[in-house]
């Protein structure tokens, strides 16, 4: 039985999902599916030159996200140990106004409402307020290797362009 197509699309899924994530310690993660020696990575026309430059930019410029897939193509390249995977998503941001971490940039964190107290719910984490979904193309270069469950540096590129914009949306990307 081949089972390649779910093995791409629960990589597909974990590479999301490190999107997603709101804790900076894992970054690391994230960063060791990145083939570390020549990795492309472009992001709506701008190119990166290495992938922790695109992850931190991600990590430290984008509030949180929501990803979710609408489809999956992928190709294995005979002879070249590759797979070029085309992905259909959207994701949504968060636009409450607060960072990753849940932080107000506008309102520093020693301020009046950030002491605990009873009755005072200023250190718990805000939820967010998910906007409009945006429409995604990603596209990945991948190593074979991912079919025996070696991911490490598996991408070889990665090009994120965002192809709609709700009319809607507060966010300027």
């Amino acid at each position: 039985m081949n089972r390649q197509p779910q093995i791409v699309e629960t990589f597909i899924k974990k590479v999301l999902a490190h999107f997603d994530e709101a804790d900076p310690a894992k970054l690391q993660l994230f960063l060791q599916l990145f083939n570390p020696h020549q990795c492309k990575i472009i992001f709506n026309s701008q190119p990166f030159g290495q992938a922790v430059q695109f992850l931190q930019a991600w990590q430290t410029q984008v509030v949180l996200t929501q990803h979710i897939i609408t489809a999956v193509d992928f190709h294995v390249i005979p002879g070249t140990g590759t797979i070029v995977c085309n992905v259909n998503c959207k994701v949504r941001f968060d636009e409450s106004g607060k960072d990753k971490s849940g932080l107000d940039s506008a309102i520093p964190a020693n301020g009046p409402d950030s002491r605990a107290g009873p009755g005072n719910r200023g250190l718990d984490k805000p939820r967010p307020i998910w906007g409009t979904y945006y429409g995604v193309s990603l596209q990945l270069v991948l190593e074979d290797r991912i079919f025996t469950n070696d991911l490490n540096g598996v991408i070889s590129s990665m090009n994120y362009t965002i192809v709609f914009k709700p009319s809607d949306s507060l966010m300027n990307i």
